[in-house]
């Protein structure tokens, strides 16, 4: 059985997924949540974690929770 913590993803993961369903590559990824490619790419890669603001900046430009 997994436990809580199993269950969340990172939000590098999230991120990652949304780029997936959305068909977004990093630039138009940075485009949208007026973030550079590189910082999204560590983010994505779990090398670095968004401050809070940027991590709901983001969500709200995406349409998506950010929980």
């Amino acid at each position: 059985m997994r436990t809580e913590m199993e269950r969340v993803s990172t939000f590098g993961q999230r991120l990652r997924s949304v780029m997936l369903v959305r068909g977004l590559n990093y630039a138009q990824l940075s485009e949208l949540v007026g973030q550079r490619p590189q910082t999204l790419n560590r983010y994505i890669l779990g090398q670095r974690e968004p401050r809070a603001e940027a991590a709901m900046e983001i969500a709200i430009r995406l349409g998506v929770s950010l929980y």
